[in-house]
């Protein structure tokens, strides 16, 4: 039963309709926020608060309830925002022969509005970072410093000790070099943390260092900036 009401739910979102000349612009019709397992886990907890409050009589855990519920609406009407008419417009495809991987590019036209964390998500897919680095495009990581196996790799580590660094500023050293076309934008919560950031970019890699890093951390979700 609940396969056969997941099924219709999806056919109705994605019925066929009539073909649509570009750019195609997203309205609220097209915009839907789905919640991902941290946000399954995230509504269980609140459910259980709630009802713990209720068992319990406790206003303090209605307000942090209530609260919380209320900061994740507030979220989820920003994410709406940052997306609402949005306009794709599809790219030019180079001609293939059968049995050849076709590449489909989507030109995403944001007018008169700035835009946050537009994210394109390709797997280990790096044709994305190739796509915008051939066209001066510049690619912002996602949390580059939490992808894959790097953040805890004992190869970084031993970079990190020949060098007397911190990992961390490691791996923003192979976030530097990994392509021209990157901009990272990584994490700073105090003058301290900004000299050590800029400490990385004075960071020795050497070509087998950079080999090494990529194929511990190939690139993950990531933001494309026009």
């Amino acid at each position: 039963m609940i396969a056969n009401l997941r099924q219709s739910i999806s056919d109705w979102i994605f019925r066929a309709r009539a073909p649509e000349s570009p750019p195609v612009t997203l309205v609220q019709r097209r915009i839907f926020i789905l919640p991902t397992r941290q946000g399954y886990t995230f509504a269980f907890t609140m459910l259980v608060l709630l009802l713990s409050s209720i068992n319990y009589a406790l206003s303090l855990g209605f307000i942090l309830t209530f609260t919380l519920v209320s900061m994740a609406g507030v979220a989820m009407l920003h994410t709406w925002r940052n997306l609402a008419h949005l306009k794709l417009r599809p790219g030019r495809c180079d001609p293939v022969f059968a049995g050849e991987t076709a590449h489909f590019g989507v030109t995403v036209e944001t007018p008169a509005l700035t835009r946050f964390s537009i994210a394109v998500r390709r797997g280990k897919d790096e044709a994305v970072l190739d796509f915008c680095e051939s066209r001066g495009i510049g690619f912002i990581p996602f949390y580059p410093l939490r992808v894959g196996q790097l953040a805890e790799s004992e190869v970084l580590k031993a970079m990190a000790m020949r060098e007397g660094v911190t990992p961390s500023l490691i791996a923003l050293a192979w976030l530097f070099r990994r392509s021209p076309a990157i901009v990272a934008i990584p994490g700073t919560s105090s003058v301290r943390h900004l000299d050590e950031n800029v400490a990385a970019s004075r960071v020795h890699l050497s070509p087998d260092d950079v080999i090494a890093l990529d194929s511990l951390a190939p690139c993950k979700p990531a933001h494309v900036a026009p």
